[in-house]
Formats: C-alpha cells, sequence, structure tokens
C-alpha cells in the first residue's frame, strides 16, 4: 500500500463529515467539532479500538480511521 509519508506523518483525507473527537472515543461528550469533506490533515498515530479504529491527528485531536470516511492523500 502506498502512503504520502512525511518524517512518519501520512497524509489522509476525509471524503464525508466527520467529527473531530477530543479523546479516542465516539462518546458525544468527546465531540468538539467537525472536519469537512475535502480537508487534508496529518496522522500521527493509529489507535486500535474495539469496533472502529481512529487516527490521532498532528493536531492532537481524534477522528475515524474508517475508510468509508478518510482515504490516502495524493498530492
Amino acid at each position: 500500500m502506498n502512503k504520502k509519508v512525511f518524517a512518519n506523518f501520512i497524509m489522509r483525507k476525509i471524503i464525508h463529515n466527520v467529527k473531530f473527537h477530543s479523546s479516542p472515543d465516539f462518546g458525544k461528550t468527546s465531540v468538539i467539532g467537525i472536519a469537512k469533506a475535502g480537508e487534508i490533515f496529518t496522522i500521527v498515530d493509529f489507535v486500535k479500538r474495539d469496533g472502529t479504529d481512529m487516527y490521532r491527528l498532528k493536531s492532537g485531536v481524534y477522528i475515524t480511521a474508517s475508510k468509508r470516511y478518510v482515504v490516502d492523500f495524493w498530492a
């Protein structure tokens, strides 16, 4: 699988709006905003969870790792 890697970072593009979370859970209390379709983020960590996994962004917030919502970015 080819990925854009910059100093151990991976670039991902949002293809459907997803919620930003302050912690690696999908609870309503951790929602802090919306990542809109077309935005591109730098992923710094992969969080393995029961159910849907999550990514930690360079900014410190979390989003879903589901391929239905987030895909590789090619510049």
